[in-house]
């Protein structure tokens, strides 16, 4: 896909303006697809790809991968002309200790945040997590059936197929949202840094720090639904899956405390 059409592919009246900077990435399961820019090029890139795979070798490919490369070259060379007789010359003039002061100023934002107890406390959900299904890989298998198009699970001692599908999805909703809940907590507390948010000029704008904090909470009470499942059919799990639920509800009580207005925050197509 070459940089045209993918202009024409933003230029759709259908597409939902930034709904893909508050989203919780689960493509598979959203019901805006059909009107994200982000889902509708990564799958035309996909479709791209998957179509060369069973038609050429991978030399071909990367010709066309360069050949793309170039024509986005040729249309930047002709912007910068254009440009230039507006007096503009893309980044010639951006100064590059300004770029790498907001650089480490940024990275210094990112350290800071992952010190804070709430940042903290969502890394501690995230192992906790991770150790939950790593130890569980030999009896609560999960395999993705190609047919149905769905994810499934066995458990060792379970045959009713309701309550199979019951785990599985709460499997998969737990095992999705585990490490997104870390990623949003830290970007929201990152963002609550910068200067811009912190301005009283724009104090009446939405804050992205509260945009990111939401998808968290949002992911949070997904889990804590999905993790209570578990221990209503996991009997002999059910000690950890109860720490794990009590971190989460801490977890979820600190980030409404640091984040007062993030459940009001509002989200475009999703909220609105």
């Amino acid at each position: 896909m070459d940089f045209r059409e993918h202009l024409e592919m933003a230029k759709d009246p259908n597409n939902i303006l930034g709904i893909y900077n508050y989203c919780d990435g689960w493509c598979e399961r959203c019901t805006y697809t059909s009107r994200c820019l982000t889902y509708k090029t990564h799958a035309k890139f996909e479709e791209e790809i998957e179509q060369e795979r069973r038609e050429e070798e991978n030399k071909a490919f990367w010709d066309q991968v360069n050949d793309a490369v170039e024509d986005v070259k040729d249309m930047l060379d002709e912007k910068q002309e254009e440009d230039a007789d507006f007096g503009f010359t893309g980044f010639d003039d951006v100064d590059d200790d300004d770029v790498e002061d907001a650089m480490k100023e940024h990275e210094n934002h990112r350290k800071k945040a992952k010190e804070q107890p709430v940042s903290k406390a969502s890394s501690r959900y995230l192992h906790m997590a991770e150790n939950f299904f790593k130890r569980k890989e030999g009896t609560l298998d999960r395999f993705y059936t190609e047919g149905e198009g769905v994810h499934k699970v066995t458990v060792e001692g379970i045959t009713d197929e309701l309550t199979l599908r019951r785990i599985s999805v709460a499997v998969q909703v737990a095992f999705y949202y585990h490490f997104q809940i870390w990623v949003k907590v830290n970007r929201a507390l990152t963002s609550s840094y910068d200067d811009f948010e912190n301005d009283e000029e724009y104090a009446d704008m939405p804050k992205d720090s509260d945009g990111s904090a939401k998808v968290a909470l949002l992911g949070i009470d997904q889990s804590i639904g999905a993790w209570t499942t578990l221990y209503k059919y996991l009997e002999s799990d059910q000690k950890e899956i109860a720490e794990i639920l009590l971190l989460l509800r801490q977890l979820r009580n600190g980030i409404e405390r640091v984040f007062p207005n993030a459940r009001a925050f509002v989200r475009p197509g999703f909220d609105d």
